[in-house]
């Protein structure tokens, strides 16, 4: 049976303001059913690289953090660290990051959690049985170890999913910073001997025993990686305090989308009935929060949506984008197609196609309004 998601239009008035509506929202989608007292909740966000101006803010979080502490819940906000030298590289520079953007304690009412620990390699070995390409995901520890989640995320473009909303919140949000490596390329890491200082910090992470140093021909030592050994997990690139070791980004995008989505089926494993997503469809700029810059939205705001579905919520997404009027001078001649691939070229529905095969949610789905 197709699924339900819940829509509520970003148009505010007198009798019902956004806050109202969003409250409407999680009411419908049975949110004070879906926890028990005392549960660990982890409000799932992105709360933007410091630069950027357009993620969802902290007051619409600190909203959705009050609704589940109403229903006797304890909430806690989180995301991951980066694999991307960025300001949310590690926890500390994560959390001020996440400070500087609005989102602390004393904003949002609820702690923030950097749910894989302080560099990255705090997570959960989780089984994938329907998986093409993973058979164990390492999902963030703070959220494999959660009693339930609210992934709430804001749907914009993205240049590898084509577009980014609840499935690319949660598997790539949720994924272990090390596993991200994984999820983007299937190359094993190597070593750039000009930038090695052979301090020995790989060798003793390593748990897979592949790295070594080596002299060549009275050269100085440098890091060595056995290609036969490695694992691929990625683990050396967020420790070597050099970057000696580079990020390799990969070009085979249905690939990274449909790992994506058997990591989405990982971070909720054993939370059935206890996931609640929340979509939003406001200020939708070419480009994820990741970078520290925003464009102009490719279309006005829309509204926002809510399911317990994360395929058909982003296909609603999907869909009220493409239907919605956009911006003449972004759009010079009249688009019928996908609006997110006319920016990056990509066809963003290999993610919900993937997700639906693996038995991650439906695409059909029945679009209900609750503010009218």
């Amino acid at each position: 049976m197709p699924a339900t998601v819940y829509f509520a239009s970003a148009r505010g008035t007198s009798e019902c303001n956004k806050f109202k509506r969003i409250s409407m929202l999680l009411e419908r989608v049975g949110l004070a059913d879906r926890f028990g007292d005392g549960d660990l909740v982890a409000v799932k966000t992105h709360w933007g690289e410091p630069g950027n101006a357009d993620f969802i803010p902290s007051f619409f979080l600190r909203h959705v953090v009050e609704a589940v502490s109403a229903t006797g819940a304890k909430p806690f906000v989180t995301d991951t660290n980066t694999l991307y030298r960025g300001r949310r590289h590690n926890a500390v520079d994560n959390l001020l990051a996440a400070a500087d953007n609005g989102f602390s304690l004393s904003t949002l009412g609820a702690p923030v959690v950097i749910a894989d620990g302080l560099r990255g390699t705090d997570y959960r070995t989780v089984d994938v049985p329907n998986g093409n390409h993973i058979r164990n995901a390492r999902i963030a520890a703070a959220v494999a170890d959660s009693d339930g989640m609210v992934v709430v995320s804001h749907v914009k473009g993205h240049m590898v999913f084509g577009f980014g909303g609840a499935v690319k919140n949660l598997g790539m949000g949720a994924a272990a910073s090390a596993a991200k490596q994984f999820l983007h390329s299937d190359v094993r890491p190597r070593v750039k001997g000009s930038k090695c200082t052979a301090c020995g910090t790989c060798v003793s992470h390593c748990k897979f025993g592949a790295i070594h140093l080596a002299g060549n021909l009275g050269k100085r030592a440098v890091a060595v990686i056995d290609p036969k050994v490695c694992s691929g997990c990625g683990e050396c690139i967020i420790v070597c305090p050099e970057h000696a070791i580079p990020i390799h980004w990969g070009n085979d995008f249905d690939s990274t989308m449909q790992k994506t989505a058997e990591y989405a089926a990982a971070a909720v494993a054993g939370k059935r009935g206890k996931v609640v997503y929340l979509n939003f469809l406001t200020s939708i700029t070419p480009d994820c929060d990741c970078c520290d810059w925003s464009d102009a939205p490719i279309v006005p705001d829309i509204g926002y949506l809510a399911s317990d579905d994360p395929v058909a919520i982003d296909q609603a997404s999907l869909d009220l984008v493409n239907r919605f009027e956009g911006y003449a001078d972004r759009f010079p001649v009249p688009l019928s197609g996908d609006r997110f691939r006319a920016v990056h070229d990509i066809d963003g529905t290999a993610t919900l196609r993937h997700g639906e095969s693996i038995g991650l949610g439906e695409r059909a789905y029945v679009l209900v309004p609750v503010d009218r």
